[in-house]
């Protein structure tokens, strides 16, 4: 997979993710990599691959805890 692919991989796992749990794209980047601007900067590709490995790893996470709960 390209870089590209994996960051519109991503994009859409976000938008998926946000519309499920009813938050905002600004929560999801201030709770999965600190940065309010995240998913913004992500769309403009101004993001680093450690930010984008962050946010998976935050929802990876997410799930599971919602699984065991």
């Amino acid at each position: 997979m390209t870089n590209e692919t994996l960051r519109q991989s991503l994009i859409s796992q976000i938008d998926a993710f946000c519309e499920r749990e009813g938050i905002s794209p600004t929560a999801f980047g201030i709770a999965a990599v600190g940065n309010k601007h995240f998913v913004f900067r992500l769309r403009e590709n101004k993001v680093t691959s450690r930010n984008m490995e962050e946010a998976e790893m935050y929802m990876r996470r997410y799930r599971d805890r919602k699984i065991v709960v």
